[in-house]
């Protein structure tokens, strides 16, 4: 059976007893009929992964921490930037480019992106829930109602941006990834309507800003997302072996 990992934002150390919240009560005994003396994991980025034994469940549940696990790990550094859809798609999204593993999602609002308001506290549960089932210790960072002209003043010259544009003239992202020092990425995805000339225009002031090909698919906004994440990850991993 998968071992059951539980997040929480408190300070994990051995002997510390924790409260969990009441979505894990509803999940721990309801979902997976734990009981008292079971063992789970429960982790953060700051503390690591620790093993931990349920000690009480009435109305709440609480835990025992035991054992280290797994130390904090530093996460490759990928930003996923798209422009705004659907809340249905980008829940989707969220979810799979937090189980490949990047450390920050942008929703972007572009000229063309529609203009939706996200659920902070659904996001934020999502994430939580695909970063216990995918073996991360790291849960990214969402930013939310972020401009297009905000988002490339406050970019520092050390990050490279990925564009993925359809022109297939452009170099294969492959072909780029494994060319190039990669230490800080942001995958950079336009909206279902394509970029605006104004929206290129603030592009272009980028000074780290390499267009790519994804093939000679064309793929739809999730799809492109998790293709080029993908991509960048395995590379990425690839470098610190």
């Amino acid at each position: 059976m998968a071992q059951i990992r539980i997040f929480t934002p408190e300070d994990i150390f051995k002997d510390k007893v924790i409260n969990l919240s009441k979505e894990n009560y509803h999940y721990l005994v309801n979902v997976m009929r734990k009981n008292v003396g079971d063992q789970i994991n429960i982790f953060n980025e700051s503390c690591g992964e620790w093993d931990a034994f349920i000690i009480k469940i009435k109305k709440s549940i609480s835990v025992k921490v035991k054992f280290l696990k797994r130390k904090p790990i530093n996460q490759q550094d990928i930003w996923l930037c798209f422009g705004m859809t659907k809340s249905k798609k980008v829940k989707f999204l969220v979810e799979k480019v937090t189980e490949i593993g990047v450390s920050k999602i942008v929703p972007i609002n572009t000229e063309f992106s529609e203009k939706i308001k996200m659920n902070v506290d659904k996001m934020r549960r999502v994430v939580i829930e695909a970063t216990e089932q995918s073996n991360q210790i790291n849960l990214p960072r969402i930013e939310f109602n972020v401009n297009l002209e905000i988002f490339v003043k406050n970019l520092t010259d050390d990050r490279l941006v990925i564009l993925c544009d359809e022109n297939l003239k452009s170099p294969n992202i492959l072909d780029f990834l494994s060319k190039n020092t990669l230490k800080k990425l942001a995958v950079l995805i336009g909206p279902v309507g394509g970029w605006s000339e104004k929206d290129r225009f603030y592009l272009n002031e980028l000074k780290n800003l390499y267009p790519v090909s994804l093939g000679s698919s064309v793929f739809k906004m999730d799809t492109a997302s998790i293709f080029s994440v993908a991509c960048c990850k395995i590379f990425m991993e690839n470098l610190n072996e």
